[in-house]
């Protein structure tokens, strides 16, 4: 990373280049699905996921409720983040589009 804070003319905080960037991609949400499945069966892989749950629930506690209350499949993603080598991500993302901020 390169500078970790840079600070505006105002005086206002922001991060620096980071090391690790985001790639962001676009994917139907039944792909998505299927993706977070094969992306967590990849122990060198972190995966956070964004299930319809986080929004819909007030609470850590309701999250869990919810959340272990369904089965996989049953769950509905919103999006995910993937970590790790790039080749293995790739492996798994290599099709989807790139995301456009004004689509």
């Amino acid at each position: 990373m390169g500078k970790p804070v840079i600070r505006d003319k105002s005086g206002k905080n922001h991060l620096g280049i980071s090391q690790f960037p985001f790639i962001i991609t676009k994917v139907k949400a039944s792909k998505l699905k299927n993706t977070i499945d094969k992306a967590k069966e990849n122990p060198n892989l972190l995966v956070a996921d964004y299930p319809k749950d986080m929004l819909e629930t007030r609470t850590d506690d309701d999250l869990v409720s919810s959340i272990q209350s369904k089965e996989n499949i049953e769950l509905e993603y919103l999006g995910a983040i993937i970590y790790g080598d790039t080749n293995e991500i790739d492996e798994i993302t290599g099709k989807f589009q790139l995301w456009k901020w004004n689509e």
